[in-house]
């Protein structure tokens, strides 16, 4: 089994689509390189993903509530494990919604980020 193209796709430029399989740690790097080229084009810098367990560095993911609409690339007031935390959104836009809804967050670089949110 190789990782190259089929018989089929040989020749034609087209390879088809391909399984690829990384590392842990060469999948953290190419995703914090993508990251900060993207961070850049936007004109902010690029965020970093945390570490794997016994990587070192990035932090626990924990769980927390919010209200209300959630712009991409804002800053919103959580409750974060029982106290109030200022947490970075660079995922996606989040409809309003009056109820509470729960999210994963976790500390990258000294800030929250958000994970992924309930939807409504």
């Amino acid at each position: 089994m190789g990782y190259g193209p089929s018989k089929q796709n040989r020749g034609a430029g087209n390879f088809g689509e391909q399984l690829v399989q990384f590392k842990l740690a060469d999948a953290q790097r190419i995703a914090n390189a993508v990251s900060q080229v993207e961070g850049q084009r936007r004109g902010r810098k690029g965020s970093t993903l945390p570490r794997a367990a016994g990587g070192g560095g990035g932090g626990a993911i924990s769980t927390a509530t919010f209200s209300g609409s959630w712009s991409k690339d804002s800053e919103k007031i959580l409750t974060v494990g029982g106290s109030t935390a200022n947490v970075r959104n660079f995922m996606q836009n989040i409809l309003y919604s009056a109820t509470d809804r729960r999210c994963f967050v976790t500390m990258i670089d000294g800030q929250y980020t958000l994970l992924n949110s309930e939807c409504s």
